[in-house]
C-alpha cells in the first residue's frame, strides 16, 4: 500500500496540477498546503490523503513541518528550480526523507553543468560525488578544456536515471508549430545611439576582463550587457539619456499584434524585461485591447491565467519569461511573440510550449523578434552553443566552450 507522497512545484503550476488530477485521477485524494501561515497544515494519517501539493517557497519556509514524516514519493515539478546547490530551496528538498524521488523538467540544464549536479544530488545522492569532485571530474574538463571524453563519461553515468521524451515522440496529434525569426531594423536615431553606446561599453568590458577576469567582473558585465540589450529593444528603457530615441522593434511589435488580433487570434507576448512589457501594455491600452499580465510580482497568479483562457475578449497575455515560461497551459493562444532572446534556447522553447501543448487544436505560430545588427544576433549564436551542451549531456551532440573573446564578440 502506497503512503502519502509530496509534490513540490512553482506556485503558478499548482492550480494546473489540481485541474489535471481532477481530470485524469479523480479518485486521488490530495491536499494543497497553502494559505496564511497560521492556517497551513499537513493532514494526519487518519485523513486518507494520497498527495500533498506545496510550492517551493512555502516548503522552504515551513521545512521543519515536512521533516517529521517519511514520504512515499517526493516529486519535483520544474525541477530546475533547485539547480542552485547553495540555495535554501535546494537544501530544503534535499533534506526531505522519501522512499522514491522523481524530478520533472523540460530544462535540466540552463547555463552550466553544476546545475546537473544539484538535481542529481537530490535524485541519487553520491552518484556524481560531492560538488568539488564533480567540478574536477566534469565541469573543468568539459567547460574549460572542451573534453569530449569527460562529457561522454558524464552522459553515460546519468543516462540510466534520465527518461527523456520529446513532444514529437508522445504527442502525435499536436497541430503543427511554425517558428520564425523576425528581424527588425533599427530606426536611424536608435542605430546612432546603439553604436555609440556599444563602443563605450566595449571599452568598459575589455577593461573589466583585463583587470578582474570573468569571475570577478560578472555582475558589472551583466549590467552592461543588459543596457546594450535594452537599447536593441526600446532605447528609453536603457536610461534617461535615451528617452527620446525611437525603437524599430516596438514599431514591428505594434504592427504584428494588430495583424494577429484583426484575424481574431490570441497571442502571448514574452519578455525578460518588465519595461518592455510595460511598453507592450501601453500599446494594448492605446488600441483598447483587453489583456492579462503575469510577472514575478503578480499576487493572484491563477486569476490572469484563468481570465485569458476563458474570456474571449482578453486577446493578449503579457508574461515575463521566467514567471510565465513554465508549467502553465495557455492553449487559448495560437500565437506567441518573444520580444527578446534569452541566453538559453531551452527557456524560449518552454515559453512557446505554453501554447503548443496537449489541448491545443490550432496551428501555433511563434515569432522571435530580433533587432538586426545588434547584440541580439550574437545571442542567437550563443544559443546554438547552449543547445550543444544540453544535447551532449543527454547523449547528443558536442560541448561548447565560452571564452572571454566570445563575450567581447557580443559588442561587435
Amino acid at each position: 500500500e502506497l503512503g502519502v507522497s509530496l509534490m513540490v512545484g512553482p506556485v503558478v503550476t499548482l492550480a494546473n496540477w489540481e485541474a489535471e488530477m481532477r481530470r485524469f485521477a479523480p479518485s486521488l485524494k490530495y491536499h494543497r498546503y497553502s494559505g496564511p501561515a497560521g492556517k497551513r497544515y499537513i493532514p494526519g494519517t487518519g485523513e486518507n490523503v494520497d498527495l500533498i501539493i506545496v510550492s517551493y517557497q512555502t516548503l522552504r519556509n515551513d521545512i521543519e513541518k515536512f521533516l517529521d514524516r517519511d514520504w512515499d514519493h517526493i516529486i519535483l515539478d520544474e525541477a530546475h528550480y533547485v539547480k542552485n546547490a547553495s540555495s535554501r530551496t535546494f537544501r530544503a528538498v534535499r533534506s526531505i526523507k522519501a522512499a522514491h524521488r522523481l524530478s520533472l523538467t523540460g530544462t535540466p540544464l540552463e547555463n552550466h553543468l553544476n546545475e546537473l549536479w544539484s538535481q542529481m544530488s537530490f535524485l541519487n545522492p553520491g552518484l556524481l560525488g560531492n560538488q568539488n569532485q564533480f567540478i574536477q571530474r566534469y565541469v573543468k574538463p568539459v567547460e574549460k578544456d572542451n573534453n569530449d571524453g569527460a562529457l561522454s563519461r558524464l552522459s553515460e553515468t546519468v543516462a540510466p536515471f534520465i527518461l527523456r521524451r520529446k513532444k514529437s515522440e508522445v504527442l502525435h496529434d499536436l497541430p503543427p508549430k511554425d517558428e520564425t525569426i523576425l528581424r527588425c531594423d533599427m530606426t536611424d536615431d536608435q542605430a546612432e545611439a546603439y553604436h555609440t553606446a556599444r563602443e563605450l561599453y566595449y571599452r568598459q568590458v575589455s577593461g573589466l576582463l583585463s583587470d578582474e577576469g570573468i569571475a570577478g567582473a560578472r555582475i558589472q558585465i551583466f549590467t552592461i550587457l543588459s543596457k546594450l540589450r535594452l537599447l536593441a529593444i526600446h532605447p528609453p528603457l536603457a536610461g534617461e539619456q535615451f528617452s527620446h530615441v525611437s525603437s524599430g522593434k516596438m514599431a514591428v511589435l505594434d504592427s504584428l499584434m494588430e495583424e494577429i488580433l484583426e484575424e481574431d487570434h490570441k497571442t502571448l507576448v514574452f519578455s525578460q524585461f518588465l519595461g518592455a512589457l510595460d511598453r507592450a501594455e501601453d500599446t494594448c491600452r492605446h488600441h483598447g485591447w483587453q489583456f492579462s499580465r503575469l510577472t514575478g510580482s503578480t499576487k493572484k497568479r491563477e486569476e490572469p491565467i484563468r481570465n485569458f483562457q476563458e474570456n474571449p475578449d482578453i486577446r493578449v497575455f503579457l508574461l515575463s519569461l521566467r514567471a510565465g515560461g513554465v508549467g502553465i497551459n495557455l492553449t487559448a493562444a495560437d500565437y506567441v511573440i518573444l520580444l527578446d532572446p534569452w541566453w538559453n534556447p531551452a527557456v524560449e522553447a518552454q515559453a512557446v510550449d505554453r501554447a503548443h501543448r496537449m489541448g491545443q487544436t490550432r496551428p501555433v505560430m511563434a515569432y522571435r523578434l530580433i533587432t538586426a545588427g545588434t547584440i541580439e544576433e550574437k545571442v542567437l549564436e550563443l544559443q546554438e552553443k547552449k543547445k550543444n551542451l544540453i544535447a551532449g549531456v543527454l547523449g547528443e551532440g558536442e560541448n561548447p566552450k565560452l571564452t572571454e573573446s566570445e563575450i567581447l564578440r557580443l559588442f561587435e
